[in-house]
């Protein structure tokens, strides 16, 4: 489902059947946003925090990494371009994203 206006109650049917909520650049502090990635935690998905800075649910996400997301991004579109991305899901349900540029 597409939500192409702001709609909570479609925002939230979303995130409940998301296998990832993907935060880029954001603090995580305006409700009731903030609290869209622990519904998709919730609902078994997972969650990857791309931010500069902590944010209250580095804790409980499942990937995190405290960066620039115009870097992070530039770095994944390439891996993903060039093909050389390994996604390792073996440790205690956490996952692992490992890029490679050529």
């Amino acid at each position: 489902m597409e939500v192409s206006a702001y709609d909570g109650n479609d925002a939230v049917v979303v995130v409940r059947q998301a296998d990832l909520c993907l935060c880029l650049g954001t603090s995580l502090q305006i409700f009731p946003c903030a609290g869209l990635p622990l519904m998709t935690k919730r609902s078994g998905g997972r969650v990857a925090l791309v931010n500069l800075q902590a944010t209250r649910l580095d804790g409980r996400a499942d990937l995190v990494v405290h960066d620039k997301v115009d870097k992070v991004m530039t770095k994944v579109g390439h891996s993903l371009h060039s093909g050389y991305v390994h996604i390792d899901t073996s440790t205690s349900g956490a996952f692992a994203v490992t890029c490679t540029s050529t």
